[in-house]
């Protein structure tokens, strides 16, 4: 989109005292001079406020009050850095584990920069202007987001898929800045998601905007109950320590933590702590003690203190921690508190370095940036399937950076500042007078107009036509309905502690279902589908009916009284015997055990491959079910272990959502016994947690001479194409070549078991 060169574009001159930027502390201003004096000389040669006196002489307002006016230097790098951690986070996962901080550094500068500016309106006027305030948050914030909702949804509806699921939800949060609570409601998860979701980095502008909305309310409210600046701090100050005990309570180790991450009331610790430095520097007797003589002879310690806590955070603390959830978060906020009250009072090296022409361009466009990422990202990767840390991958995520900055750019000079130097209703009419540029002087006004006309038509059509489950959330219920799954994500529920045993499947007092019932679900499962390549072992074994009490009663006699080891004349050719158990060559001449041999436990990855699975091992068994976590599924082990129902080979994959559980893992293992030869998977999920998670399975399995690694990610990783929308769950193509890893993790248990 382009407009004419007649608009201006230049940035709007904010009138003394300036206001701060948008959104998430994104906004920035060109370089002023600090600090600008507007008080005036007397007669007697003291120094009175020209402004905030009323005729009398007498100061309108609260007492103590009275901010520094004018543009505050550094903060556009601190917002740089801020964006360069979120954006680690989003493309590199397990480069910066923390990265998703950096919405929080962007929380503690914002309400640092809004509470300045409604004190400094308070102090000018001895009120607060609310409708003047909320129509420049309006002008900031809104010409930017419109057109992403905009561009995004033309751009996931003409590349389809799954990046509509949930649209019309998504784009009202957006537009209304209550992306946070709608997501609540729907139950979506910002850590765990089947499908991609177009904009859920709009949570953090929905909770600044709602801070823009109530905030200054709440304030003048505090002004008026209040007199003095510590009776301010100590209110301020309790909404954050309140917001932080909330936080801590309602988070619950191993459950889905949107609820508190997203939830306005449980994130408010960083918005308060940057209102408290607010309130403390407006104080004009002791400005926060930043003129003191103990500041300024130990800021550069409190500096580099502050960026050691909040470095180490954005390292290792990732988001599955109980310390981010139980004071991580204040801690961050503290920190930066720290890095933006040295930016204040004085020059130094901290401002210095934080006012650097790069890093004040990339602060400048923050905002930008924040905003087009997200989609961009999820747009290029459905289009361009890739896999983090392969050739391909850094292509890509080369490529949907560029595409970032060149949007943000566009954006900022076309749409963004035009409005803010002209507001909506003057830059309405200029373009519309633009746009009836007669075709015979330009083309290019109408070309504009008839383009913005189908991008508006298309996101209606995207709307309306947005399917409600993504393809994955599709298969994953009906592979657990042919499962026999019951609570699980077909009835829209998660597991939930000490009710994972054997009633999870519909299949008697075994909790173990065949594989054999997927074969035989009919035109849906995958396994049919591929039988038209003709497979006559596998027709006999998908045609005929199961009957169940006949496989449970197969899979308890498998496990009644000690296993004897089978008798060489009874091995097929080539066949060896591994732990008790026969394997033979199949059609890769991988050595394998037989499918009703095998028990496949799980969640969501071993249900979506479970027609790979059973198309590869007929007969394999299954005890998985979407979103089991480790803490649910080791009670299910140890009592389908007890009742007999594991088979001699089992395979093993959990983790998906939310990492493994070190000391679960070794409690499974020693429950499965080593007479048994298990397969642990490893995982495959653009999340902080995977390489130290896959670290942990290497180091447990190493220490285990019956279990061996499936190497999915590295698999996987060569070959992203074959995984559906989501980048996590196997389509069609990918189950079969879950089975493949499987398979080969058996065959390099069974070598490694002929070599000893």
């Amino acid at each position: 989109m382009s407009l004419p060169a007649h608009l201006p574009d230049e940035t709007e001159v904010a009138p003394a005292p300036p206001a701060p930027r948008g959104p998430e502390a994104l906004r920035s201003q060109p370089a002023r001079t600090a600090y600008p004096s507007t008080r005036t000389r007397t007669g007697s040669g003291r120094t009175s406020s020209a402004k905030g006196r009323g005729r009398s002489g007498r100061r309108r307002g609260p007492e103590g009050v009275s901010p520094r006016p004018g543009y505050i230097p550094g903060l556009d790098g601190l917002r740089a850095i801020a964006i360069v951690s979120v954006l680690l986070f989003h493309f590199l996962p397990t480069t910066l584990p923390g990265g998703y901080l950096g919405v929080d550094v962007f929380f503690v500068v914002s309400g640092f920069l809004i509470t300045t500016l409604l004190l400094r309106d308070v102090a000018r006027r001895g009120r607060l202007d609310l409708l003047n305030f909320w129509k420049r948050r309006a002008r900031r914030l809104l010409p930017a987001l419109v057109l992403v909702v905009l561009v995004s949804v033309t751009a996931a509806r003409m590349v389809g898929g799954d990046l509509l699921v949930g649209i019309g939800r998504q784009a009202l949060g957006a537009l209304t800045f209550t992306t946070n609570w709608l997501e609540i409601g729907a139950g979506a998860s910002y850590f765990h998601s089947t499908s991609p979701i177009l904009f859920i980095n709009f949570w953090s502008l929905a909770v600044e905007e709602q801070f823009y909305l109530l905030w200054p309310l709440v304030l003048a409210v505090g002004l008026a109950l209040t007199r003095t600046t510590r009776q301010r701090l100590y209110l301020v100050g309790g909404v954050g320590l309140a917001s932080t005990i909330a936080m801590a309570v309602m988070w619950s180790p191993g459950d889905d933590a949107t609820r508190v991450y997203y939830g306005t009331d449980t994130h408010l610790m960083g918005l308060m702590a940057g209102a408290a430095l607010a309130i403390a520097w407006a104080d004009p007797t002791h400005r926060a003690g930043l003129r003191s003589a103990v500041w300024r002879r130990w800021r550069w310690a409190a500096v580099l203190g502050a960026l050691v806590v909040l470095g180490a955070q954005l390292r290792w603390m990732d988001e599955g921690s109980a310390l981010t959830f139980r004071g991580g978060f204040l801690l961050a906020s503290l920190a930066t508190v720290v890095l933006v009250a040295a930016l204040l009072e004085s020059d130094g090296l901290w401002r210095s370095t934080m006012e650097l022409a790069p890093l004040r361009w990339v602060g400048e466009r923050s905002y930008g940036i924040y905003l087009w990422h997200w989609p961009v990202l999820m747009i290029v990767g459905a289009v361009f399937p890739y896999a983090v840390g392969t050739t391909r991958g850094w292509v890509v995520l080369g490529g949907a950076l560029a595409l970032t900055l060149v949007m943000t750019e566009l954006s900022l000079r076309l749409v963004e500042r035009p409005v803010r130097k002209h507001g909506f209703r003057r830059s309405i009419r200029r373009a519309t007078r633009w746009v009836r540029t007669p075709w015979e002087t330009s083309r290019t006004p109408r070309i504009v107009a008839g383009t913005l006309a189908a991008m508006v038509l298309l996101t209606a059509v995207g709307v309306a036509t947005a399917p409600e489950k993504s393809q994955t959330q599709q298969q994953i219920e009906e592979s657990e309905a042919r499962l026999g799954v019951t609570g699980g994500a077909a009835d829209g529920g998660d597991d939930a502690a000490g009710d994972g045993g054997a009633a999870d499947l519909d299949a008697g007092d075994t909790g173990i279902t065949s594989g054999q019932a997927l074969g035989a679900a009919g035109d849906d499962g995958a396994a049919d589908e591929d039988a038209k390549d003709g497979s006559d072992a596998k027709d006999e074994k998908d045609s005929g009916d199961t009957d169940k009490d006949t496989d449970k009663a197969a899979a308890k006699d498998d496990q009644d009284g000690d296993k004897e080891e089978p008798a060489d004349a009874e091995l097929p050719e080539g066949a060896v015997v591994v732990n008790g158990s026969p394997f033979a060559p199949d059609a890769d001449d991988l050595l394998v055990p037989a499918g009703e041999e095998i028990t496949a436990i799980g969640d969501s990855l071993v249900v979506t491959s479970a027609d790979g699975l059973t198309y590869r091992f007929p007969g394999v068994a299954y005890e998985a079910r979407s979103n089991r976590q480790w803490h649910d599924t080791l009670a299910v082990i140890e009592e389908s272990v007890a009742a007999g129902t594991v088979r001699d080979n089992v395979v093993l994959h959990l983790g998906t959502n939310a990492g493994v559980d070190e000391k679960a893992l070794r409690a499974a293992l020693e429950a499965f016994g080593p007479e048994r030869n298990v397969v642990v998977m490893d995982l495959y999920v653009r999340s902080s947690f995977v390489d130290s998670s896959n670290e942990t399975i290497r180091e447990v399995v190493a220490e285990h001479p019956n279990a061996v690694v499936g190497d999915w990610n590295g698999t996987i990783s060569q070959q992203p194409q074959v995984l559906q929308s989501d980048q996590v769950h196997p389509d069609i193509d990918g189950m079969h070549v879950y089975a493949e890893v499987v398979a080969r993790a058996f065959d390099e248990l069974a070598r490694g078991a002929q070599k000893d």
